[in-house]
């Protein structure tokens, strides 16, 4: 909440404050499930670093399309999902990723490739399309 309010407390009053109404989008947490969402990704997190259930990209791209799904606040949850999972990366000494960089010059190209591949992550469970653009 701290980092949203720090990126968007400038443009917004209710910048970091967790989203208390419905988006209309049933990708997305319902207001009562975020808490319980976010306290299930840290277990998840942890459980997946301890145990090394998967590569530590793939561990990366679980995180940012769940931190997406749960979708706490009302706007600007892309870029706070990115920078968290940046963060993230950062203090476990990981890759970051480059978020699609190799689209930079096209960038319709670009988000629609992002949010496609959060798509194939969330409906089909397959990780490797978000991979991809995460490192790439």
């Amino acid at each position: 909440m701290k980092l949203h309010k720090k990126l968007f407390g400038d443009v917004w009053a209710w910048a970091g404050k967790i989203r208390t109404h419905e988006l209309h989008n049933l990708d997305f947490h319902p207001p009562h499930q975020i808490w319980t969402g976010l306290r299930q990704l840290e277990g998840d997190l942890t459980y997946w670093i301890n145990e090394k259930s998967f590569s530590e990209q793939e561990i990366t791209a679980r995180f940012h399309e769940r931190i997406e799904t749960i979708h706490p606040f009302v706007n600007g949850n892309g870029r706070f999902g990115r920078i968290l999972v940046e963060h993230f990366c950062r203090i476990n000494k990981w890759q970051e990723p480059t978020w699609g960089n190799h689209l930079q010059s096209k960038p319709k190209d670009r988000r629609n490739s992002y949010i496609g591949a959060l798509d194939c992550a969330r409906r089909k469970l397959d990780y490797q399309t978000l991979i991809k653009y995460m490192f790439s």
